[in-house]
């Protein structure tokens, strides 16, 4: 087994602790990855900070919870992730919760979905410790320079859906694969995702995984919503979920005028201001919507 089929087997592991972290702050029992043991959880209900500390001989894990759906505190904190230079609360908390075991054990990696995911990347540059995220929202640049971010390639492993749309809204740090979900979630996609694949329940196989630069060689999907254009006709199929995650976006582009209507985007693809990438098809059947994107470097 190579050195990077070692990390993807590994990824397995973290994808399922992260998965059954939720239940262990809730007390149920889980069946972990073999050879796992919980040591230590935290909830910190002030900044709805969620954390569970894992053990496998001498291996520690810190994985560090999603954001909850229903936690108003955790969309604020993902609001301010977009655009503060400093530190949310939740990161903060993260950053102590590794210092309650570093000086203890010194295999330590930490790990995180979604926000999660964000809060290991802030503790693993910062700390400069092997970090592994699933569908993460990534940081702000400024954050990133502050901590430091000149080692992140060899700090930090990305796992993202192709139509995890959160992980489309900020560019990450660090190596970056693609794993596809083996669940069919429509018939027919939206090509800035959906909410289903961001789900850590619905994560795929990560001994399967690409680097995203070959998958983009054979895929046209939208890596980072900055890359495309966002139509009035975008606007109108997205379901309220989609829309609710980049509401942010299109009210900034809307704002600056950069929504475009749909017969404008068609003439600035006639005139070739804009490309139109086509919609494709899945190995699985389903239909992915083409979408439209400026040329480089424009």
């Amino acid at each position: 087994m190579t050195n990077e089929q070692n990390i993807h087997t590994n990824a397995n592991d973290y994808r399922d602790l992260c998965y059954f972290a939720g239940d262990v702050l809730k007390g149920k029992t889980t069946d972990l990855p073999s050879g796992y043991s919980v040591i230590a959880k935290e909830y910190n209900k002030k900044t709805n900070f969620k954390a569970v500390a894992y053990q496998k001989e001498n291996d520690v894990v810190l994985c560090f919870v999603g954001t909850d759906k229903f936690s108003m505190q955790d969309h604020r904190t993902n609001l301010k992730m977009a655009t503060s230079t400093e530190p949310t609360a939740q990161m903060k908390d993260a950053n102590n919760f590794y210092d309650k075991f570093k000086d203890k054990y010194k295999n330590i990696k930490v790990i995180g979905h979604s926000e999660g995911g964000s809060e290991a990347v802030y503790v693993g540059l910062k700390r400069n410790i092997k970090t592994v995220t699933f569908n993460a929202y990534g940081l702000n640049k400024n954050l990133e320079k502050s901590i430091g971010n000149e080692h992140a390639d060899e700090l930090v492993t990305n796992y993202r859906d192709p139509l995890d749309p959160v992980s489309k809204l900020r560019p990450l740090v660090g190596k970056t694969y693609i794993v596809k979900s083996n669940k069919k979630f429509a018939e027919k996609i939206n090509p800035f995702g959906m909410i289903s694949a961001h789900k850590i329940s619905n994560f795929g196989d990560c001994n399967n995984a690409q680097p995203i630069e070959e998958y983009k060689k054979k895929h046209a999907f939208i890596d980072n919503v900055s890359e495309a254009e966002i139509t009035d006709k975008d606007i109108a199929k997205m379901p309220t979920d989609l829309y609710e995650l980049y509401d942010a976006e299109i009210s900034d582009r809307l704002s600056k005028g950069k929504i475009m209507r749909e017969q404008d985007a068609q003439n600035a693809t006639l005139n070739g201001d804009l490309i139109k990438v086509s919609s494709y098809t899945r190995e699985d059947g389903t239909q992915v919507d083409g979408y439209y994107r400026r040329k480089a470097n424009t």
